[in-house]
């Protein structure tokens, strides 16, 4: 049973990737265990966005 990733949790809020696939294999039978989508560059903008606003916001 293979599972699907959730996402990615950017400001407060879960978001499909829209990245390309990323599998996760067992190592001792090459089957597929978990799914899911990378994020793209401008999630990852979104993200380090978001965590610098939260850190600076406890500063």
């Amino acid at each position: 049973m293979t599972k699907q990733s959730a996402g990615h949790l950017i400001h407060g809020e879960w978001v499909k990737g829209e990245g390309e696939i990323m599998t996760s294999q067992n190592p001792f039978d090459s089957q597929c265990i978990w799914q899911g989508a990378e994020a793209s560059r401008s999630q990852v903008e979104q993200a380090v966005s978001a965590a610098r606003d939260a850190f600076f916001a406890l500063a």
